[in-house]
């Protein structure tokens, strides 16, 4: 296993869910104004759809790293798993907000 690959495992939920408040915050910004509110919500399913698909691509790479590797990559990579499953948590609780209130 790569340091990329073990960088990836270990940051990269955080990171998705940081960009995905940060698209979020972005699409209802520019969205309430122009946008109907059906239009908005799609937008935002699909941004947390692809946020959530990195999430999940980087809480796979952290597993197999836990399994893989040996000494302190192991341990950075469990922590990875950790992260990654707080990361996708988040991002699929805040993709479920849209349903649940009024977008603008």
């Amino acid at each position: 296993m790569s340091v990329g690959a073990l960088g990836f495992g270990i940051l990269g939920g955080s990171v998705a869910w940081a960009a995905h408040l940060l698209a979020s915050y972005f699409a209802v910004g520019a969205g309430c104004g122009d946008l109907g509110e059906d239009v908005l919500r799609a937008l935002l399913v699909a941004v947390t759809a692809g946020t959530g698909l990195i999430a999940a691509i980087s809480l796979a790479v952290a597993q197999r790293a836990a399994r893989v590797t040996a000494t302190w990559r192991r341990s950075l990579a469990r922590a990875g798993v950790l992260l990654d499953a707080l990361g996708l948590f988040g991002i699929a609780l805040g993709g479920t907000l849209p349903f649940a209130l009024r977008t603008c």
